[in-house]
């Protein structure tokens, strides 16, 4: 009889243990769930989708009229520090994030940069342009240029991708 006691007394506590194992892991569960949804309060950048930006263009011709457009000391100077190069970039002033995309040294007047859409991930915008050549058989002045895109956009961003697109043939 003790022995058929003693089978009871280890069968109900694995039960007990078994069942107690379960909920725990069903809790563990849940807040691991919750945790990794909620997280530091931040989104998660992998589940996040990308929503269109309105932005607005501030310059999109050579750097040299860039002195004829009314911008922040330091966006001018950032403008000139990287516009003479190839260079894609962001720099957040007067209440917004500029995006600028500048080609580089280009031999003539019909070459140029033209923006596609911008999308924001999070803190990360996401940029779209394509480069524009001159087209065959129109006349366009020969001289050194420097085409560059200015986009201003709402809110603050730290980073970019910048997806720029070679002018289709």
């Amino acid at each position: 009889m003790s022995r058929l006691k003693g089978m009871k007394t280890w069968g109900l506590t694995a039960l007990a243990l078994l069942i107690l194992g379960g909920w725990m892991l069903a809790v563990s569960g849940f807040f691991a769930t919750e945790t990794s949804r909620s997280g530091s309060g931040e989104p998660q950048p992998d589940s996040l989708e990308a929503i269109e930006v309105e932005y607005e263009t501030v310059l999109n011709q050579d750097i040299q009229a860039a002195t004829q457009v009314h911008l922040p000391a330091d966006i001018q100077s950032w403008l000139e520090q990287n516009g003479k190069t190839e260079y894609q970039g962001l720099k957040q002033a007067d209440g917004g994030t500029y995006i600028l995309i500048a080609r580089g040294e280009s031999a003539s007047s019909g070459y140029g940069i033209e923006p596609v859409r911008v999308q924001a991930q999070g803190h990360k915008l996401i940029v779209e342009a394509v480069y524009t050549d001159p087209k065959p058989g129109d006349m366009y002045l020969t001289v050194i240029t420097y085409p560059v895109l200015l986009l201003k956009v709402e809110g603050k961003y730290e980073e970019a991708e910048f997806h720029v697109s070679e002018p289709s043939a």
